[in-house]
């Protein structure tokens, strides 16, 4: 097998054991492979890191049982490669075999067996990642309004269903807003569509910044918005509201030819005896 590539070669390969020849012969192997690599040992699986380490290799005869599961857990996003002594051992840790671990005899780390665990860990390990991303990347698609990079009407629905519920739950406020922009229809006329797009835009980013970090902004109308507000009451709500329609009203459209105010209309609604559900909430 070919020395890998310099993105690879700074690998930082983290060695438990307590047995010197174990980890001599780690490092003579796989620094053929990987010269630039940081091997580092620890003794102790108190002391093995969980944070910039690319690979684990664990001496499986100084630790077992509640100890190891408890460390491969702590690790779980980390490659391991588990060396044993015998096949007997083989058989007793081989309900550990992810597509993140790997079982290895103890004779096969001069050899290529220890080149190809570790290889072939990496390999899927950065499959795994490229697909985490690309899950990640789909779930956001499927919950953003793709025009404002908001939540889009459906997840915003899903969260104040659960925002509701909780707020019921421990009886703790909670509020939304629910802004228009009232003369929309004469803007996207005049403007066109992409220049309506771009106000649109605009509105998202002015809500985006008058709220809090808590605070849940989504695009549920065409030209609606709603913000959920938890911890909020009316008071609060309305502060923000306020806030809201004196960043939107900073919107200029004179550099588009258009010489017309962006006119909006905030509504506000609070968990109250009368409104209990997401649906008097939205009303």
């Amino acid at each position: 097998m070919k020395s890998q590539n310099n993105s690879n070669n700074k690998l930082s390969i983290c060695v438990l054991t307590q047995d010197d020849e174990v980890l001599s012969s780690t490092r003579k192997t796989l620094s053929h492979i990987y010269p630039n690599a940081l091997i580092s040992q620890v003794t102790n699986e108190k002391d093995t890191p969980n944070k910039n380490t690319d690979i684990i290799v664990v001496d499986t005869e100084i630790i077992s049982g509640a100890s190891l599961e408890c460390l491969l857990d702590k690790n779980s996003e980390i490659p391991v490669v588990l060396l044993v002594k015998n096949f007997t051992d083989v058989r007793l840790h081989n309900h550990h075999l992810t597509g993140q671990r790997s079982i290895l005899l103890k004779n096969d780390i001069t050899g290529t067996g220890l080149v190809q665990s570790v290889h072939h860990l990496l390999e899927r390990h950065k499959l795994h990642e490229q697909l985490k991303k690309t899950s990640h990347h789909l779930k956001e698609l499927s919950i953003r309004d793709e025009l404002t990079h908001l939540f889009n009407h459906h997840h915003c629905e899903d969260i104040l269903s659960s925002e509701v519920k909780k707020a019921i739950r421990y009886k703790r406020p909670l509020s939304i807003i629910i802004t228009s922009i009232k003369n929309f229809s004469l803007i996207n006329e005049s403007l066109g569509n992409g220049g309506g797009d771009h106000v649109l835009s605009s509105v998202a980013d002015k809500i985006r910044t008058a709220v809090r970090e808590v605070d849940l902004p989504a695009r549920y109308g065409d030209n609606e918005f709603v913000v959920i507000l938890p911890e909020s009451d009316d008071v609060a709500a309305n502060t923000v509201a306020t806030r809201i329609r004196d960043a939107v009203a900073l919107i200029d459209l004179a550099h588009r030819g258009l010489d017309v105010k962006l006119q909006t209309a905030c509504g506000v609604a609070s968990l109250s005896q009368e409104i209990q559900t997401k649906d008097d909430l939205l009303k």
